[in-house]
């Protein structure tokens, strides 16, 4: 995951993000949307190249997300 600079997983049903993606130095742009996420992980969202997070279609647990993602440097869509 080294290389890994986009992660588009959109639309699958997805429930959590893995911590292990704070491996991922390059990442700078996530988009979960349309996905059951209850919670991204604080390492997630301290990811430093992390610039971009789309959590759209999440609404019935995006105040337990925006809160966990506050602590991050990436702009919530």
């Amino acid at each position: 995951c080294v290389r890994l600079e986009k992660l588009m997983i959109s639309s699958n049903r997805i429930r959590e993000l893995p911590a292990e993606l704070s491996g991922c130095t390059r990442l700078h742009s996530i988009d979960v949307s349309q996905n059951e996420i209850r919670l991204i992980p604080p390492e997630v969202a301290q990811i430093e190249s992390l610039r971009i997070m789309s959590l759209g279609g999440n609404q019935p647990l995006l105040g337990e997300i925006i809160d966990a993602a506050r602590e991050g440097q990436a702009a919530l869509l």
